[in-house]
């Protein structure tokens, strides 16, 4: 069984997690190893994304905000069973950065997602 290492002080979460990957894994697996309960990819994004959940959330709210604060997209999820969720609400946006806000049963979680123009 492969030992967890955990990053050095100052290392940057990227560089670790690249330096620590093997062929055979993916970045499901080492973002699960991490705990962290959520992950957004690809990012940067020509706009559609997916959000991957350690675990099941249940009950979920995602909101998408522009820089602004002005909220781009909502969605309520009453029983979300899965582990992943492609969302393509930035398809029709303009290049930039955006907030993605998560509501789940277990906490509030916040992504950036930068946005490129095709």
């Amino acid at each position: 069984m492969e030992q967890w290492v955990p990053p050095k002080p100052g290392q940057h979460w990227m560089e670790w997690l690249v330096s620590t990957m093997q062929d055979k894994e993916t970045w499901e697996t080492k973002y699960a190893n991490y705990k962290l309960d959520t992950f957004a990819s690809p990012n940067p994004t020509t706009g559609e994304f997916e959000v991957i959940f350690k675990e099941p959330p249940g009950k979920i709210i995602i909101e998408i905000f522009s820089t602004l604060g002005t909220l781009i997209y909502r969605e309520d999820f009453r029983e979300y069973a899965g582990r992943k969720l492609r969302i393509s609400a930035l398809n029709r946006t303009d290049q930039g950065l955006y907030f993605v806000r998560l509501r789940t049963g277990t906490g509030v979680y916040l992504h950036k997602i930068i946005k490129l123009n095709d």
